[in-house]
C-alpha cells in the first residue's frame, strides 16, 4: 500500500496533474458509454452490413490516429492537442447520435476512434516527462485502476439508464420528443442517440473549463520534466553530503 500511496501523493500534490487526471476521468466514461452503446444504437438503424462497414471505417480512424501520432515529433504542445483533439471527439459523439444515418456514425465513429488515438498517446508522452522513473509504475497503475473502474460503472450503469430514462424520453409520445426529438429523431435508439450527443457535449464542455484552468492548460510549462527533477535532487543530495 505505500508504493501505491506514493503514487498517489505524487499527483495530488501537483495541482496540474491532478487535473490532468480528473480531466481524464470525463474521457473514460465517454469511452464506456461508447463501448457499450455503440453497436446497439448503430443496429437500432442499420443493417448488419452497414454496421461492418461502420466499424471498419472507425478502425482507419483509429490507425490513422496513430500515425498522427508517431508524426507529432517532439512537440512541446502536447496538452494543446490533448484539448483540440477532446473537443473533436466531443463533436464526434454529438454527431454519431444526431441522425439516422450510417454516414453520420461512420463519421463519428473515426473521428472519435482517430481523436482518442491521438489523445490516449500524448497524455501517456506527458505522464512519462513528468513523473520519475521510479513513481512511472506506481502512478501508471493508478491511472489504469481509473479507466477500468469508470468502464465498469458505465459498462452497469449505462444500458439500465437507456432503458429507464432515456429510452422513455425519446419515444413517440416521450416528454422530449417535441423538442429534441425533433432534432435527432423520436422511437427505437433515439434514447442512446441522447445519451451520445449529451457524453459529447460533456466532452466539449470538459476542454471549455479546461482550457480556462491555468494549472492545467500549462502543465508542460509549469511542472518541471522529470529527469531535471532527479538531477536537482541528486545536486541536493551531493551538497548535503559536501
Amino acid at each position: 500500500w505505500q508504493e501505491v500511496i506514493s503514487g498517489w501523493n505524487y499527483i495530488v500534490i501537483r495541482s496540474g496533474l491532478r487535473k490532468l487526471t480528473i480531466f481524464f476521468g470525463v474521457i473514460y466514461l465517454s469511452a464506456g458509454v461508447l463501448q457499450v452503446l455503440f453497436l446497439p444504437m448503430v443496429l437500432s438503424f442499420a443493417s448488419e452490413k452497414e454496421l461492418g462497414m461502420v466499424m471498419s471505417v472507425s478502425g482507419i480512424g483509429m490507425l490513422l490516429g496513430s500515425v498522427t501520432v508517431s508524426l507529432w515529433g517532439s512537440s512541446k504542445h502536447r496538452i494543446e492537442g490533448i484539448l483540440i483533439f477532446t473537443f473533436i471527439q466531443g463533436l464526434c459523439l454529438c454527431l454519431g447520435g444526431f441522425k439516422t444515418a450510417v454516414v453520420l456514425a461512420a463519421i463519428g465513429g473515426f473521428g472519435y476512434l482517430f481523436s482518442r488515438a491521438v489523445i490516449v498517446s500524448l497524455n501517456h508522452t506527458i505522464w512519462q516527462q513528468k513523473v520519475p522513473q521510479d513513481l512511472q509504475g506506481r502512478v501508471f497503475a493508478l491511472q489504469n485502476m481509473m479507466e477500468k473502474s469508470l468502464l465498469v460503472v458505465t459498462h452497469l450503469g449505462a444500458a439500465p439508464l437507456v432503458e429507464f430514462l432515456f429510452k422513455p424520453l425519446m419515444s413517440e409520445n416521450g416528454m422530449l420528443a417535441s423538442s429534441v426529438g425533433r432534432i435527432i429523431g423520436v422511437g427505437d435508439g433515439r434514447g442512446m442517440a441522447l445519451l451520445f450527443v449529451l457524453m459529447g457535449l460533456l466532452n466539449i464542455g470538459a476542454v471549455l473549463v479546461a482550457y480556462r484552468t491555468r494549472e492545467l492548460r500549462r502543465v508542460e510549462r509549469e511542472l518541471p520534466d522529470a529527469d531535471r527533477f532527479e538531477v536537482d535532487n541528486t545536486e541536493s543530495e551531493n551538497t548535503a553530503a559536501c
